[in-house]
């Protein structure tokens, strides 16, 4: 008798952890199996014979590959022989009279009624199957249908399209997304056998479909090498590698997709029969069939089935936004495995050819690297920035004083600490020495002074004054004489006033100094400042708190802190090398 192979399979998570199948087997028994989650097995089942999924979980689908064993995989119970009858010891038998013949009973054999076979039940959900735009040659995808039968394709990019999937199977889709499962949907049906028509004339043999369908793999300029692996119309795997920025055509054993490594597959969804072309056939004529009366097909009355309870979809979780406001170019560094540089020109393409690198910004094509300007993308200029840190010794408290640039040009630096911050150091006040650059590092004198500038040697207090009144912009600031509240010869035109109110715990910008007027004799101890500067506060009592900053530039003598992290800017249009920078430290003692 002839019997086919069936693959059933157990999902993984399936509902009450085990798949159960009624199954005909080949040598005619009829038998229950239970299979354990996450496992496949292969039945061999007699050709008129079904396979029925009696459980919420599980299937089976014919591949028409035909067998010989008792039922595949699955081990079955041995038909018990029956126990042979010793055979007595024949007696001898007198010879009987020759008489009329005995006639001969005849023996009715009563006919075993075959077991009508159930159709197999399934379950099948809708799914979605996404390709986005930002796909540049679609999307393949491969899913098995409700009749257990796998469809491969390709979806253009920004498309989507239904499909309806076997429970517990999930779509595929590279490059894309498959959002499901959803609501319950139904197979096609199986057509029914309708009445034996009338012979006619012959119907002409179809050509076989050869099963193949043609693919192009790519490997873009982005990528160095990429590996694909595929299944030609032999059903043999072929693999190689592509080089960048190349193609190649494939013809694929349908039911397959090929998969390139940092590369895409892209159905041409043309059927082949080997990847060398074969000449198309003059096509046959079909013969017309005698015209006749339409052959009824008897309606089909469906079996009540139990319908099953969907899975709960997979939630899908909105995107966060992304905490990045901007944009950069990233490259990859093959010596590095990392990505070293970030460039401020948005391309909307990018390609490189005969060791040339192009991209493609406004519908224009650009060639980089073709000119001695540096750092002009598409028209405008930009800056070269490294950001980086001095952590030497991290628990002790230091002074960073100087910058030491091992490079061909000086680049302006921005620098901070955990305490201090707006260093400044403007690339005309490095001084060149023995082929290396080295400056002071100093405050930008940041007006009014952040709280971090309050710690600085520049800053001294001259103590609570008696009285003070403004006229116009000038408010003047009266000390006492005695007892004597020295302002001290340090102080000079041209600092910033500051003043603090009781409880003592903020300090705010006065104005600057424009006059110092001490005579003592005289009872004259005072200074007067402009109030007109942008970020003043007006004094409010007669006898707040003074302290005065002298200029940040001048008076800088460091930044104070743990660590320095620091910035150095090139405007330079020149080619330029960096090779270290440094630093002179000092510790720092309360």
């Amino acid at each position: 008798m002839a019997c086919n192979i069936y693959i059933l399979s157990c999902p993984i998570g399936a509902v009450g952890d085990e798949c159960t199948f009624e199954i005909d087997c080949c040598d005619g028994q009829l038998i229950n199996y239970t299979m354990q989650p996450d496992s496949i097995v292969e039945a061999c089942v007699l050709e008129e014979g079904v396979v029925t999924v009696t459980s919420l979980s599980g299937s089976a689908f014919e591949t028409f590959d035909p067998c010989s064993s008792d039922c595949g995989d699955i081990p079955i119970a041995p038909t018990q022989t029956p126990t042979p009858t010793p055979t007595a010891t024949p007696v001898p038998t007198p010879t009987p009279t020759p008489g009329a013949p005995t006639p001969t009973p005849t023996v009715t054999v009563t006919a075993t009624p075959t077991p009508t076979p159930t159709p197999i039940s399934v379950q099948c959900y809708e799914w979605e199957l996404l390709c986005p735009s930002t796909s540049a040659y679609g999307c393949s995808y491969e899913y098995i249908d409700c009749n257990a039968v796998t469809q491969t394709g390709t979806i253009e990019p920004d498309r989507d399209i239904d499909a309806c999937v076997l429970f517990p199977n999930t779509p595929i889709v590279n490059g894309g997304t498959a959002v499901g499962p959803s609501a319950a949907c139904s197979a096609n049906p199986t057509p029914t056998p309708g009445p034996t028509p009338t012979p006619g004339p012959p119907t002409p043999t179809p050509t076989p479909s050869t099963g193949c369908t043609e693919w192009v793999l790519v490997c873009p300029s982005s990528a160095t090498t990429c590996n694909y692996s595929y299944r030609d119309c032999s059903n043999v795997v072929q693999s190689g590698t592509l080089f960048t920025d190349t193609d190649y055509e494939v013809c694929v054993k349908d039911g397959n997709i090929p998969t390139v490594q940092n590369g895409q597959a892209r159905s041409e969804n043309v059927a082949c029969s080997s990847p060398t072309p074969t000449p198309t056939a003059t096509p046959v004529p079909t013969p017309t069939p005698t015209p006749g009366p339409p052959t009824a097909t008897p309606t089909a009355t469906p079996t009540p089935t139990p319908t099953p309870t969907a899975p709960t979809p997979t939630s899908v979780v909105p995107p966060i936004p992304s905490p990045v406001e901007t944009e950069y170019t990233l490259t990859y560094s093959q010596t590095s495995k990392g990505w070293p540089s970030f460039y401020s020109y948005i391309p909307d393409y990018m390609l490189g050819m005969n060791q040339y690198f192009y991209t493609f910004n406004g519908g224009n094509l650009y060639q980089h690297n073709a000119n001695g300007s540096r750092n002009n993308f598409y028209g405008d200029q930009y800056n070269s920035q490294i950001t980086t840190v001095f952590n030497q010794n991290p628990l002790e408290n230091k002074i960073f004083k100087t910058i030491n640039l091992e490079s061909d040009q000086a680049w302006q630096a921005n620098l901070e600490t955990d305490i201090q911050q707006n260093g400044f150091i403007d690339s005309t006040w490095f001084k060149e020495k023995e082929g290396a650059y080295f400056a002071s590092l100093r405050q930008n004198g940041e007006v009014p002074a952040l709280p971090g500038q309050y710690a600085m040697r520049s800053a001294n207090g001259i103590g609570k004054c008696i009285s003070n009144s403004s006229v116009g912009n000038t408010t003047t600031i009266n000390f006492s004489t005695n007892p004597l509240v020295n302002i001290g010869s340090i102080v000079s035109i041209g600092d910033y006033l500051y003043f603090s109110l009781p409880n003592y715990t903020t300090i705010n910008l006065g104005g600057q100094i424009t006059n110092i007027n001490v005579d003592i004799p005289a009872g004259i101890n005072q200074i007067s400042i402009d109030t007109s500067i942008s970020g003043t506060s007006t004094i409010t009592i007669q006898d707040p708190y003074i302290l005065y900053i002298k200029s940040s530039v001048a008076e800088s003598h460091g930044l104070l802190g743990h660590y320095c992290v620091f910035t150095l800017i090139n405007e330079s249009t020149d080619s330029t090398e960096l090779f270290a920078v440094e630093s002179e430290v000092m510790k720092s003692y309360p």
